[in-house]
């Protein structure tokens, strides 16, 4: 059974729903402190506090330790009064980071039962037997996810009974962190789309974040397109071209073609495997005149991608951004994960390190791009992967993509 679907033409996967199938195992917040809302509060001015905290983690934590987070830090999250607030463990850990932001006003303080190192150690317990183990108990649940918010890591399971929640404790991981949730039924296949290849148009006069691309196969004179989105454009050693996700090109060698039919690059570079952290591929694109209209801009609005990449560590729960696809176009929403793990039960690809996004997406967005929005500017954050009928969209990071290809935005 699958978990999630891919946002292409050619293919649908199952989705993920957040039912709650077990009250024992819910975690919920005590002591919550007040939050009164200021209107001097802004969600840059949060970002900017949330990167004085980050700076501070960095110069206290000692040389070799593998996480800069300290153990009294358990998460934070940006409010609907765009202050940031802070999850901790104890008081002194408050103290410390007050300090760290420099007494900011738009601070404010939660206390949480468990770190944020020892939810992601949770999140590497379930990646690891998810990417080892292909059986009964892994494919009983696909999707799993760090809740900032709630200080708990979630799991989504097909069949969410008591006796399969013992098994999955017994078997995977008895960490009292985790939250056990129903998943959604099983929805059905598509097949692949067949194109008319007598009436592909063969100029393209434009190509930027969020349109529409494909790729093909031919079998007996019909063409069979997995259609996606464009994400940004990069050089990779040395060669121009875009990103887009991994699953809409299908393999190294596949030519890609614009919406209009125009054939305008080959996929030089593929990550997509089991226990990886990117569904990404590199489009490389030799044409003069199409790297000549190969842009920056966002279709027909004034949005222009700046080159910047953000960084993983400058996530926060709540964070505004932008995300194109070449199906549900422009939409604004908000990061409600920072943490996401998912497995493809036919292949049984588990890919870790992603995010997920309040906003829905649909069939032919994946591959498009998301941004973040601040300071006049939008930065690359990353691109669409797959959907949930939740309302979910999950997304690959382009700090991920960047390490797997050594590529850099121009």
């Amino acid at each position: 059974m699958k978990r999630f679907y891919y946002l292409i033409s050619l293919l649908v996967l199952i989705p993920m729903g957040l039912v709650s199938c077990s009250e024992d195992e819910v975690l919920t917040e005590t002591g919550t402190q007040s939050e009164p809302a200021l209107q001097v509060n802004t969600e840059e001015k949060a970002l900017e506090t949330h990167a004085k905290l980050v700076e501070g983690f960095k110069q206290s934590a000692t040389r070799g330790e593998t996480s800069i987070y300290p153990d009294y830090y358990g998460g934070c999250f940006i409010n609907g009064q765009k202050q940031l607030v802070v999850l901790t463990k104890n008081e002194g850990g408050q103290a410390q980071m007050m300090s760290m932001a420099a007494n900011a006003g738009n601070l404010v303080f939660k206390p949480c039962e468990y770190s944020y190192n020892y939810l992601n150690q949770v999140m590497d317990e379930l990646n690891d037997y998810q990417i080892k183990n292909d059986n009964d108990i892994s494919n009983n649940f696909s999707y799993y996810y760090l809740h900032d918010t709630l200080n708990v890591v979630v799991v989504e399971m097909q069949e969410c009974s008591p006796n399969r929640i013992n098994e999955f404790k017994r078997n995977v991981s008895s960490s009292p962190a985790i939250q056990f949730e129903q998943a959604p039924p099983e929805i059905e296949e598509e097949n692949y789309v067949s194109v008319d290849n007598n009436n592909l148009s063969r100029t393209v006069s434009s190509l930027y974040p969020g349109c529409k691309i494909f790729s093909y196969l031919t079998s007996g004179g019909t063409i069979y397109a997995s259609n996606g989105s464009l994400g940004y454009r990069v050089t990779c050693d040395g060669a121009k071209g875009f990103i887009t996700a991994g699953h809409v090109v299908n393999s190294l060698g596949n030519e890609v073609m614009a919406g209009s039919g125009d054939e305008i690059g080959i996929c030089d570079l593929y990550d997509y495997y089991n226990g990886g952290t990117v569904d990404a591929a590199f489009v490389k694109v030799d044409d003069p005149a199409t790297l000549n209209v190969l842009s920056n801009n966002i279709g027909a609005t004034n949005i222009t991608l700046s080159t910047d990449v953000v960084d993983s560590s400058s996530l926060v729960y709540g964070l505004t951004v932008i995300k194109v696809g070449a199906v549900t176009g422009f939409s604004e929403t908000t990061i409600n994960s920072t943490n996401v793990s998912s497995t493809d039960s036919e292949t049984h690809k588990t890919v870790t390190k992603q995010i997920s996004l309040t906003a829905s997406s649909q069939k032919g967005d994946s591959g498009g791009i998301v941004a973040l929005h601040n300071s006049n500017s939008y930065r690359t954050l990353g691109i669409i992967k797959a959907a949930a009928d939740n309302g979910n969209t999950v997304c690959t990071l382009a700090s991920e993509i960047k390490k797997r290809f050594y590529c850099e935005r121009y």
